[in-house]
């Protein structure tokens, strides 16, 4: 069995993932969630795009930390996230409430990566995340 090394030599990645507003109303709050902290928009504008143009603009003007540390930008109703640093992982949850609108999951495009990540197999010198 070979001696497993921790090498840390792994290139730092932004994760980025988008959420697409899938129908407008409203009457509907559209919400992404990070670490228990929300922030949302109220349904206006008439369109899926302008439902997600407003919550990329709210997600932006946010001082928390959490949504900060993203840039958030939109295209039509789909809404990506990019992390500012590479390397730093965020985990994001989408919410809808009254009304009928609705605002998909969080899809992950590109994954987070870098050389403080255990689950990065670059940083192991057997090039696999150890399991046991």
């Amino acid at each position: 069995m070979a001696t497993l090394y921790w090498l840390g030599t792994a290139a730092a990645v932004s994760q980025s993932g988008t959420f697409t507003v899938t129908a407008y109303d409203a009457a509907t709050t559209y919400a992404v969630i990070i670490g228990g902290v929300t922030v949302s928009v109220v349904g206006s504008g008439g369109t899926t795009t302008t439902v997600a143009t407003a919550l990329t603009t709210a997600l932006n003007a946010s001082t928390h930390p959490y949504f900060a540390a993203i840039t958030w930008s939109s295209n039509a109703a789909v809404i990506t996230g990019t992390t500012d640093t590479a390397g730093v992982p965020f985990t994001a949850t989408s919410s809808e409430t009254g009304g009928t609108g609705t605002i998909g999951d969080y899809a992950a495009v590109t994954a987070s990566s870098g050389p403080n990540d255990w689950s990065t197999a670059a940083n192991w010198s057997t090039g696999a995340v150890p399991v046991n």
